[in-house]
């Protein structure tokens, strides 16, 4: 799994189901193995500590002693047996669907990747293979630039290798935003949230320098023109790619608050209503992207007076947008819920640790 550009995902994942089946054999063959072995401090298929007096197997115990600055003993939980071949199961079981990644490199099918392997909680060495694999000496799977990433999502074959757009001032920074965007999601869900508040003011602020570049250029024409030039079509596309990820990370933003139990219920109501707004924002970016990219595809099989003609008719949208529009009723319908609750029925309203306006009124009087 270590060597460039995945060359040995396929060979990795013959090692993984070979370490699978012998982990089954293990699991069925516990008592017998339990029975040979040396250690009979430990009863039974519980978990215990070292203070115990069991010693950990396959772990030097002298490592500590080693690394760290001298400190008190502690006492360390050692697993049980199937709490352990249970471990190595998942881990095995994470790594074998990272060999299973068919390395597209379409950055939103990475992303989408990305979000649901997380949902499985995965270890810290898949994690760590996944981060890896996808950032390799500053390219997608080592073998993809991130200019052309860029340059495939905005569907301009054209500029991919074009040197000009390579060295674009914009482009380089937004492919390094990319590439720390990977490096944060393959992170623990706590550490991700609390690195993607800084990224979502990274990403707003080039969106916003983005915009104002292309009103200083072309003014505040924002409709896809039939004579537009070049420059112009992939400084619009640019524009709406970056804001359409900048509300990708804040509805990602919203939702790891719900995973990490960090919203009290009082607050349910006001993150549901910023939710509504962020997946809102979130498909209006995305239907204009895809419309670009049709308006591209257009460009070279039909003449431009039927451009303006077929332009929005009988647009296809992938099912990710239909998803977001079903997140957005959804969003829309629990604040509204919520706020008829906490109006009706005094609901979701628990006690603050600060002075009321009441309290700080009687206070003074």
């Amino acid at each position: 799994m270590r060597k460039p550009q995945g060359r040995g995902l396929d060979l990795a994942r013959k090692h993984v189901t070979s370490c699978l089946a012998e982990l089954s054999s293990m699991l069925k063959s516990q008592e017998f193995l339990k029975s040979q072995s040396d250690i009979t401090s430990q009863k039974g298929d519980e978990s215990c500590t070292t203070a115990s007096g069991c010693r950990p197997i396959g772990f030097d115990v002298s490592l500590n002693s080693r690394l760290l600055s001298p400190a008190p003993p502690r006492a360390v939980q050692i697993l049980a047996w199937s709490d352990a071949i249970r471990y190595f199961e998942k881990l095995l079981h994470d790594l074998d669907i990272i060999c299973a990644l068919s390395l597209d490199p379409v950055l939103e099918n990475v992303l989408h990747f990305i979000a649901q392997f997380q949902k499985s909680v995965p270890d810290l060495v898949p994690r760590a293979f996944l981060q890896t694999l996808l950032v390799q000496d500053g390219k997608l799977y080592g073998r993809d630039l991130f200019c052309d990433v860029i340059s495939r999502a905005l569907s301009l074959p054209d500029i991919i290798g074009d040197k000009e757009f390579q060295s674009n001032e914009f482009v380089v920074q937004l492919g390094q935003l990319v590439t720390n965007l990977l490096k944060i999601l393959c992170t623990n869900t706590a550490w991700q949230r609390r690195k993607l508040g800084k990224s979502l003011q990274d990403w707003s602020t080039i969106s916003i320098q983005l915009e104002l570049a292309l009103k200083r250029e072309f003014g505040e024409t924002r409709n896809v023109l039939a004579d537009e030039n070049m420059c112009m079509r992939v400084s619009k596309q640019l524009l709406v790619w970056s804001q359409e990820h900048t509300y990708w990370i804040a509805s990602r933003f919203l939702i790891l608050g719900f995973e990490l139990d960090l919203y009290s219920p009082s607050e349910y109501c006001m993150v549901y209503w910023y939710m509504h707004v962020v997946f809102i924002k979130l498909i209006e970016k995305m239907q204009l992207r895809i419309l670009a990219s049709n308006e591209n595809s257009r460009r070279k099989g039909k003449k431009k007076k039927d451009h303006s003609k077929d332009s929005v008719r009988d647009t296809p949208f992938p099912s990710s947008c239909l998803l977001l529009q079903c997140y957005v009723l959804l969003s829309e319908g629990l604040s509204m819920l919520l706020a008829a609750l906490r109006k009706e029925s005094k609901s979701f309203q628990s006690p603050s640790i600060f002075n009321t306006e009441q309290e700080v009124v009687q206070i003074v009087l």
